[in-house]
């Protein structure tokens, strides 16, 4: 189950999302399963020839797609068996990487210190909209106002800002394998458009930490954009490893960049005008 995540979203999405709610309808003659079932089952064996046996069925059944990428997945599995142990690099603190890593329950002081400091008086903050305020309302737009006015000083393109698709929670049809515990967020191409899809359903990126893991996602954005292919995301996973990745690093550096610089700038607001806020 631990490469589960990655086969799913880094080589069926985002044909598996638009096949789920179709597929879902769709039983193969004598097996009493979707066509998605059977994907989900035999990607969670791990099996590169179970893999490459069931994307010859499909072809055979017309899913020539879903082979193709299939074929993909099993291509994918046979080099992840031979990558090397996935460690850390050597110049990543764990404990800071536990902090990503993590998703908190509660906003700790320093959360709340950063949201009083975002809204200051004077800082020119653009007023919220019913998605910062009420996530749970939403299910698909971009960034908001306020999301790309923190963001912008770690984002100088516009368009990484302005482009990207935000969904939350998995499409119709698509089973809850689809979003494997651990599995947070993650962005996509479609038609040339970057998309970040948010698994597990509505989050508020008023909290700190839900605003840098997109910040981590829009990374990966801002690479399509420079020329990054979807191949390349799966041959590096493959070679290197998620925490490897030349792919993954960068996101994570940003990620923790824009997380602990927040909380610098906030405390060094306070502290110019007094002790540091102490919040109930």
């Amino acid at each position: 189950m631990a490469k589960f995540g990655a086969l799913f979203w880094c080589v069926l999405a985002p044909v598996a999302l638009a096949f789920a709610s179709r597929g879902q309808l769709v039983i193969l003659p004598g097996k009493g399963k979707t066509v998605m079932e059977r994907v989900m089952e035999t990607l969670k064996t791990e099996d590169p020839a179970k893999i490459r046996a069931l994307a010859r069925q499909l072809r055979k059944e017309g899913e020539t797609v879903m082979a193709d990428r299939l074929e993909m997945a099993a291509d994918l599995v046979a080099k992840m068996k031979k990558a090397p142990t996935d460690k850390l690099p050597a110049s990543v603190d764990p404990l800071d990487e536990s902090y990503l890593l993590n998703k908190p329950t509660t906003l700790d002081q320093t959360d709340l210190m950063v949201a009083a400091w975002l809204r200051a008086e004077g800082k020119g903050a653009p007023p919220f909209i019913t998605a910062d305020l009420y996530p749970e309302q939403v299910t698909e737009r971009g960034l908001t106002p306020h999301e790309m006015w923190v963001l912008s000083p770690y984002f100088p393109v516009d368009s990484d800002l302005t482009a990207p698709v935000l969904h939350f929670g998995l499409p119709p049809g698509a089973p809850p394998e689809a979003a494997p515990e651990g599995l947070h967020a993650f962005t996509y191409l479609e038609w040339g458009r970057a998309h970040i899809r948010f698994p597990g359903g509505p989050v508020s990126m008023l909290g700190r930490w839900w605003l840098c893991m997109l910040a981590h996602e829009l990374t990966h954005a801002a690479q399509f954009r420079v020329g990054m292919t979807a191949q390349e995301t799966t041959d590096t996973l493959a070679r290197y490893g998620y925490n490897n990745s030349p792919i993954e690093v960068q996101a994570r550096f940003y990620q923790r960049l824009i997380y602990a610089d927040l909380a610098r700038r906030a405390r060094e607001y306070f502290l110019r005008r007094g002790p540091l806020p102490v919040f109930p």
